[in-house]
Parts: C-alpha cells; sequence; structure tokens
C-alpha cells in the first residue's frame, strides 16, 4: 500500500486513523514534531524535531543562557528526525534513536554529555556535544528501519525497535563503543514502541497486535500475546505482570512469565502506552480524553471524564477534561499532572481528581502528548512545536500552574 501522508500530522486522531488501517499497511508514520523529555539533575535532555538540546532548568539562570548546547540530527541527505525522549546513562552518554523521510540510514547513535565543545564560525558559533558512536556506521552493517521508539539498556546491551518490525539488540562495549549486532528478531509489522528491558526479558509491542516477550541474550521468543488490535505504544511491566494498551479499547494484563492474560479493562477510547503504576493503582487515559484509576486486579477505582461532548459554560464541565490522552500521567503523592492533545496540562487533586489549577499552551495549535517532568517544584513539559516561532519546552511552576520560563525564550510583543 502506497503512502501519501504528510509528516507533519496535527492529532493523533490523524495518525493512526483506524486500526484497521494500521493493520493493513503498517499505518502512517508519526508526527516529525513529537518530542521526547529525559531530565537528569538539573538538565533537561529534549529530543525535538531534528535536534537534541541540554537545557538548565535552574530557576535561577538567565532565560538567553539556557542552552547548554544541541546536536542536529548526524544524517545525510534527508533530514533526521527524532520522536522518542533519550536514554542518559549514569556516565553521561546520551543514546537516542532517529528517523529520516527516506527510510534509509537510520541511526542509533551515543553523545558524550561530558566532551562538549565548539561548533561553527562566529558569530553564530555554539556548543555542542561529542559524538561518541553511531550505528550503522560501515556500509556491511545492518541497515536499520525508521526509529520511532527509544532505546533501552541494561549495561551489556542497546535494544531498539524500528519501523520495519526489528528488534535488535547491540553490543556494548568496555570502552563504550558500539559492537556487533548480538541478534535481531522481526515481527510482521512495524513497531512505534520503546523496548522494555525487566531483568533478562525484554518486552516489546507490535502493530502486528502482539506483545513479544525475548530473551535478552539471545533473542529468542520466550511467548507472544495475540491482542484484539495493534499495539502502538511501550508497554509497562510491573512486578510480575506486563500491562499493554491497545487500538481496541483496551488494557491487557499478561503474565509477566508465561504469556497469558490475567484480565482485560475496556476503555472509551484508543489506548497507546501502557499504565503508570504508583501505590498499587494503574494510572492511564485514552485518546477519548478520558482518565481511569485501576486495582491490580483490573477493576475501576474511578473514571474521570472527558469534556468533550459538553458545552463551555455547562456547570459540568469544570472538573472534566478536555483533549486527547496520549502520554502517561505524572502521578506523585498529592498530585496527579496530566497532558492532553487540547495543549492543556492539568494539576488533579489524587484523593478527589478535583482540579487544581490547568495550564493552556500558549501558542494556538500547540498539543500536550508527552508525559511532564518534575523537577523540585518545576514541572517541564514538551509541545508539538506549531506555529512560525514555535515553542519547545514549558517550565511551569508545580504549585500555581503558573509560566515560568519557556524555551526558546519568548519574544516580548
Amino acid at each position: 500500500m502506497t503512502e501519501h501522508i504528510p509528516r507533519r500530522w496535527a492529532t493523533i486522531a490523524f495518525i493512526v486513523l483506524s486500526a484497521g488501517l494500521i493493520s493493513a499497511c503498517g499505518g502512517p508514520r508519526p508526527p516529525t514534531a513529537w518530542s521526547g523529555l529525559t531530565v537528569s539533575g538539573e538538565i533537561a535532555y529534549l529530543a525535538s524535531t531534528d535536534r537534541i538540546y541540554a537545557i538548565d532548568t535552574n530557576p535561577q539562570t538567565n532565560h538567553l543562557q539556557r542552552q547548554l548546547w544541541t546536536v542536529q540530527s548526524p544524517g545525510q541527505g534527508a533530514p533526521f528526525t527524532f520522536h522518542a525522549k533519550p536514554l542518559v546513562s549514569e556516565d553521561g552518554i546520551l543514546y537516542s534513536g532517529s528517523d529520516n523521510a527516506g527510510n534509509s540510514g537510520n541511526l542509533v547513535f551515543a553523545l558524550d554529555t561530558n566532551q562538549i565543545i565548539s561548533a561553527g564560525e562566529p558569530p553564530n558559533q555554539y556548543k555542542t556535544a561529542g559524538t561518541r558512536w553511531r550505528y550503522p556506521g560501515a556500509e556491511n552493517q545492518l541497515s536499520l528501519g525508521s526509529i520511532y521508539g527509544g532505546v533501552s539498556a541494561d549495561g551489556q546491551a542497546l535494544y531498539v525497535a524500528t519501523g520495519k518490525g526489528q528488534i535488535l539488540s547491540l553490543a556494548l562495549r568496555p570502552d563504550g563503543q558500539v559492537g556487533q549486532v548480538n541478534w535481531v528478531y522481526t515481527t510482521t509489522r512495524p513497531i512505534w514502541s520503546t523496548p522494555v528491558v525487566s531483568g533478562s526479558v525484554v518486552y516489546v509491542t507490535s502493530q502486528d497486535h502482539r506483545l513479544y516477550a525475548l530473551d535478552a541474550q539471545t533473542g529468542s521468543e520466550i511467548w507472544t500475546f495475540a491482542a484484539d488490535a495493534a499495539l502502538a505504544g511501550t508497554p509497562t511491566v510491573y512486578r510480575d505482570t506486563v500491562y499493554a494498551g491497545s487500538l481496541a479499547q483496551k488494557l491487557y494484563a499478561v503474565d509477566a512469565a508465561t504469556g497469558t492474560a490475567r484480565w482485560e479493562f475496556p476503555t472509551q477510547g484508543w489506548l497507546w502506552d501502557g499504565p503508570v503504576v504508583y501505590g498499587d493503582i494503574l494510572y492511564l487515559g485514552d485518546l477519548g480524553g478520558n482518565l481511569y484509576a485501576l486495582g491490580l486486579n483490573g477493576n475501576e477505582l474511578w473514571r474521570l471524564p472527558s469534556g468533550a461532548e459538553l458545552t463551555p459554560d455547562d456547570p459540568e464541565n469544570k472538573n472534566l477534561l478536555e483533549g486527547m490522552i496520549r502520554a502517561q500521567p505524572l502521578v506523585t503523592a498529592d498530585r496527579i499532572y496530566l497532558a492532553t492533545g487540547a495543549g492543556k496540562l492539568y494539576a488533579l487533586d489524587r484523593a478527589t481528581r478535583s482540579h487544581v489549577w490547568t495550564f493552556t499552551a500558549l501558542q494556538g495549535g500547540e498539543q500536550f502528548l508527552t508525559t511532564p517532568a518534575l523537577i523540585s517544584e518545576t514541572l517541564l513539559i514538551a509541545p508539538v512545536p506549531a506555529g512560525a516561532s514555535p515553542t519547545l519546552l514549558y517550565a511551569v511552576d508545580a504549585m500555581s500552574g503558573n509560566a515560568l520560563w519557556s524555551f526558546p525564550p519568548r519574544q516580548a510583543p
């Protein structure tokens, strides 16, 4: 099936269209502007469009000096782009996978965040991080498909999944370089998710409707679980259970050892990632805009419904949600922070589900499709960039919901 689909999609509703389309032809490509955010200490590492940024989040930092360094995607020819959050190791190596429009020469690469160098010529000189390695780096190495998910690691190897339906293990050498391909496992449809490593097992979801458990050392199949529709997002592993959201409007709970279904929970909309777990409660949102809390046995504890069908002046609307929920919520002891496709960031009281505050994206067309990050009392949220001068990152006061700063700094009117 030939793809005639633009790379920038306004909403996830257009991304996935229907489970049938994904099943038939592998589905359209995710949007170019699907940002990924990772926090280490006071530094935020943001993968957005064709660059990775290191951003100083210290409240005392001058807003014009927040960018510590930036690295443009290291591809040749067609622009390379990013869709998932980078992985940063304890020794400061940043790993990421990339995608390009031509589906050729796609890369997994490592940046050394301890090696910051100057690049460019004055007056356009800037700081960048040194590239430790990239894969493939030679003509005889395996060509990768587009990489939409993140990179996982267990200290011995990196694990990455591709738009060709491949799951790869890349050996990490003692000198920090990437070695040979340990193994490749191929599914029948594209993969958009990030592999999850738990113990000696790698769990991956695929658009072929299956959840896979693979031996991390050999790549051999331990078991597969068949769902009723495509599994687009990353699964969640908690204790002895794997949780996977699906476009069948179901959350599946699967025994991590055997691959047998423990239970399934029906939702009001398509599910992307698996849930986040806090205090033995599963929190998840669907693309219909509903937020759920479930017990570990699959029973619904509560549901906060979408306000999409209510008028803005309806009194019931004040406690409902606006916009699709693609990303996992961020849950703390007293709050649930929830990002939606309507460009809304909600702070909810975890005990009562009442709205504490709502932050709205400052530029029209921006959507929040990724999980916010919390540093001390500052929330960071990366929107889908929109407009002539797009915002790449917002910093919001976690207590009040007030905007603290944005990156790049917004120009005064």
